[in-house]
Parts: C-alpha cells; structure tokens; sequence
C-alpha cells in the first residue's frame, strides 16, 4: 500500500472513530479560566495536556490497528479459484480480490507454477499467466481446449469472479488461436464432494462437477474420475446439469475420428451391402459422444430396412465397441428357416457370427414369448466379446445384440496421461527413468493426415533434444529426432527456452505480445521487485503473456 493510501486511510479511520471533542475542549478550557488563581492554571493546563496525550495515543492505536487491518486484507483469504485442466492450481485471493498465493493440487500443478510469483498480483494477471504456462507445457490446445474454473467465495462474490476468469481464459486461448471451453461453478463445500476429492486425490472443484454429473446420469464416480476435465465438459451438452455450472464455448473434440466416420463405421456393423449415408430409406436420428466402459464413444442411432440400429464407435480406436440392433415393427412367422428347439436355436446363431460352439463359452438359450410368438434367446460370449440373440422359430432375427466384454491391452489407446510412462518402458534408446530429465519432458498432442491421434514427446538429455512422435491406437513409435541441444534451440537452460517446436508451427515464447494498459503502477512495482519469474527492465518481452502465432 503507497504511503499516501495509508496517511489517508489513517485520516478516515481516525476521523470514524473519535467524535470532534475540540469545541468541548475550549469550552473547558474557558470555564477553568474564569478562576486565574495558579492552582486552577495548572489543573486547566494538566487536564489540557492529559486530553491531547490522550488523543494522540488514539491516533498511534489506530494507526496500528490500520496497519494491521491493511496486513490482513492483503494476506487473509477471503475467496479461492482453482482451474482445473488436468494440471490442478488454486488461486488464493484476498478481500480485494488480489492474489495471496497460488498452490498446486497435483504434480502437473507444480509444473505449471514453476518459479512464477503471484503475491500481491490482479486476479487476471495471475489467469492470464497460469494458462500461458498451460498452454506453454502442451496441456492445452485445440484438441483440448477446457478449462474447469470453481470459485470458492460468497455467492454475491461468485459472479464476478467467475466472469473475469472466463473472460481471461477464453482471451488468452483465442489469442493463440484456440477457441476455449470453459466451465465455471461455485464452490458449495458438500460432504460428498470433499469425500470424492480425498478419496481420488483430485480437486474439490472437479469431484464436485463429477458429484453433479453422477446425480442426473447412470454414471458412476469410479468411471468419471478417470476422465479428463475436456472429456467431461463434453459429455456435458447431454446432461440437463444444475444451472449453476455454466459452460461457454465447445469441448473440442478434434482428436477423436469425428462424426461422419463413426456414422459411416456404424452403418458398416449393420452388414447391408452399399449401405451409407445416401441410401434412400435411412434416417439417422443421433450421433453425439458419450462414454462407455472406460472409453469416449460415438453412439450412433439410426433406422433402416424395420430395424433400429444402436451402434458405439470407439471415438479414438474407432472401433465398434457396441451394436445393438432390434425389428422396430410386430414380429410375424413367414420365413422357411424352422428353429425346432434350443439346441437348434443356438446352431443357427453361431453359424449366423460365423463361430464354433468350441469357440465360445457361457452358451446357453431359453424360450420366450415375443408379443403372441414363441421366440430363442441366446447369450455367449467369446473372449473380448459378449453375445445376445432373439430369433423366431422361423430363423428371423429379431434382436441382435454384442459388446465389448472390456478393452485389452491391444483394443486400448493411450492417453495423454499414460504416454509417458509407455514410452519409458518402451523406448529402446536406455532412457528408462524421468528423473534423468529433471522431470522436463514436454507432451503434444496432435492429428494425423489420415486421422490418427499421435503424440509428440521432446526433452534434452545429455546435451542432446529428443523428439518422439507416438501413434497413441497402435501404441508404436512412429518416429524419432535427435539434435544437439543448443541456446539456439533452448535459449534459457531448461531445455525448451526461447523456441520451441510444436507440431508444425514454431511458437516463440519469449516474444509474447501483453496488453499494459491492463497494468497500474502496483503491478509494475511487483514486477520490478522480481514476481512472476522477474520483470525487470524488459517490459515487452513479458514472459507470461499472451502468445504471437
């Protein structure tokens, strides 16, 4: 606080506090002179000087209690912010809504905060560098582009600084041509919610979205907390969420094979020769994402032919995780196919997969009623495969139904948080431990021409840069490049400085363009005094800015 702020806020203090006692004074002062004996000047004098020894002992206590009512503003917490993308942080803000610290809730939350020094900073100077440093480390970018924001405040509090940071995130991010999803809700501290955290060892903010989203869904929370925090705003839009969790923007869903793919993958399960989105007669009713069995799926609903088709596309693998396929119209006898029995009933559904009775296990059948007729259920299944049938006595196929039993290894893609540690168990370059990198390892994620999801992993080690690039769905490494490791390709020692590749456009970070009209004379003394990584005398070259593409 500038020293004039203080002498004034002294002065208003002091003027609230004490009544104006200096008219009462004089009038004292004058009723005592009518008497002009010694004795009577020296009580008026005494009493005189006990009342302004006084007053200016109520001056010093209220300028210490000032002093530390002013401490306590700037370091008290009076509200909280965590963003959560995967890197977890939480931002401590005082009643002015000035940052007090910024913590890390998880390993990745560290990294992102690295050196930075945030005490004392605006709320959206704090934002603004925070998702730099996101967008910096790789974990966001157009093919994840969510931000979930939590405010922990009073609600009058909440709007305000739930709009400010959505506000700051989806500049930063458009700024590096990336249009921003961000999710925002406030904080309501439920026993649920904190239990979920604890046990997950995740943000309060992300199991209290997840609490939420358990409530109007078959989910659980064991399948929800695997999800990333873009995987979850996208199975948003189909949820009919409380309204206080807000989301702007869309979930980008640019690494998955996309809905025209799935939709032609799905008319392909159906079997039918020359079946596609043309086809006269086929009316599709809905493709959107979901997420099934540890997966981020396509479901995918259409009617052809009497039949309604359900269909999961693996949204990455691309494979079909799940069919279901059931005659929309009355069953009626009329084939020349006769099914005698049960034993017939599941011969004929083998030879229908084009499987052997040695080939699966659990086959067994049962006689049903199917609306007047006399129906066969059938369940098998083989090992990554579970089967049901319902057919007539006639042969007709009246339900057909398989899924996934669960993915294997090989069914299985990696995800951005398993990467690396494939890669060190994979790698046949001896690179076996991260510590040996300091823990700098920098993780892409990007697509193929044709589609392919395919990370990009770089580090320096032994005074050489490693690029890798890994085919996440056939969990090979497609390619690898080695250079010697100069200042010119990591101009700040640690190994990703002034330039560093992503992808295929080269993103300087050194050069990030900042906007200062957004700054007062505070944050400038902050920034001379060394906080977030240090200011200095090269105000142009802010660090934590705001990217040039």
């Amino acid at each position: 606080m500038k020293k004039n702020d203080i002498e004034n806020k002294v002065r208003e203090s002091f003027s609230a506090a004490t009544p104006n006692i200096y008219s009462d004074i004089e009038r004292d002062v004058a009723k005592l002179n009518v008497d002009r004996t010694p004795k009577r000047k020296a009580a008026s004098k005494g009493l005189f000087w006990k009342l302004a020894s006084g007053l200016l002992s109520l001056v010093l206590v209220v300028m210490a209690v000032v002093g530390v009512v002013g401490t306590v503003n700037h370091t008290a917490q009076a509200s909280s912010v965590s963003l959560d993308v995967n890197p977890s942080v939480e931002i401590i803000l005082n009643r002015n809504n000035r940052v007090v610290k910024v913590n890390a809730l998880n390993d990745d939350g560290k990294i992102i905060i690295a050196d930075m020094d945030f005490n004392g900073c605006q709320l959206k100077v704090a934002v603004n560098a925070l998702i730099g440093s996101m967008l910096r480390n790789g974990y966001l970018s157009d093919m994840a582009n969510s931000v979930l924001v939590s405010v922990d405040s009073d609600k009058n509090n909440y709007q305000t600084i739930a709009e400010l940071v959505a506000n700051e995130i989806t500049l930063t991010l458009k700024q590096g041509q990336i249009e921003a999803s961000v999710v925002s809700q406030w904080i309501q501290n439920d026993d649920e919610s904190a239990a979920i955290a604890k046990q997950y060892n995740i943000s309060l903010g992300k199991a209290q979205l997840i609490s939420k989203i358990v409530a109007k869904t078959e989910y659980t929370v064991e399948q929800l907390v695997e999800l990333s925090v873009n995987e979850l705003s996208l199975l948003l839009p189909n949820i009919d969420i409380d309204s206080d969790v807000e989301q702007s923007g869309s979930a980008s869903a640019k690494e998955y094979i996309g809905k025209d793919a799935a939709l032609q993958t799905a008319l392909n399960a159906a079997n039918i020769d020359g079946l596609t989105v043309e086809t006269q007669g086929l009316k599709v009713h809905e493709i959107k994402l979901d997420f099934d069995d540890g997966e981020m799926v396509y479901e995918v609903e259409y009617v052809y032919d009497g039949y309604e088709y359900e269909v999961e596309i693996g949204a990455i693998s691309g494979k079909v995780v799940a069919f279901e396929k059931s005659l929309n119209t009355y069953y009626q006898s009329g084939s020349e196919v006769t099914v005698a029995d049960k034993e017939a009933a599941k011969a004929y559904v083998l030879s229908l997969v084009g499987l052997d009775e040695t080939e699966v296990s659990n086959l067994f059948a049962e006689q049903i009623w199917y609306y007047r007729g006399k129906v066969y259920e059938i369940f098998f299944q083989t090992e990554t495969m579970c089967y049901q049938y319902c057919v007539g006595q006639d042969g007709t196929v009246i339900e057909e139904y398989y899924e996934m039993v669960s993915l294997s290894d090989e069914d299985s893609y990696l995800t951005r948080d398993k990467v690396v540690d494939w890669f060190i168990d994979n790698n046949t370059d001896g690179i076996t431990r991260l510590d040996s990198l300091n823990g700098r390892m920098r993780v892409y994620s990007e697509k193929t021409v044709d589609g392919r999801l395919v990370y990009e992993l770089s580090f320096v080690l032994n005074g050489n840069l490693y690029v890798y690039k890994i085919d996440a769905v056939n969990k090979v490494i497609e390619s690898r490049e080695i250079t010697e490791f100069q200042n010119g390709n990591g101009g700040n020692g640690d190994g990703f400085g002034d330039k560093f590749e992503h992808g295929k456009d080269d993103w300087y970070w050194n050069d990030w363009d900042f906007d200062f009209d957004d700054f007062d004379d505070d944050d400038f003394d902050d920034f001379d005094d060394g906080h977030y990584g240090g200011f200095g005398d090269h105000r142009g070259e802010y660090p934590y800015g705001r990217p040039v593409f």
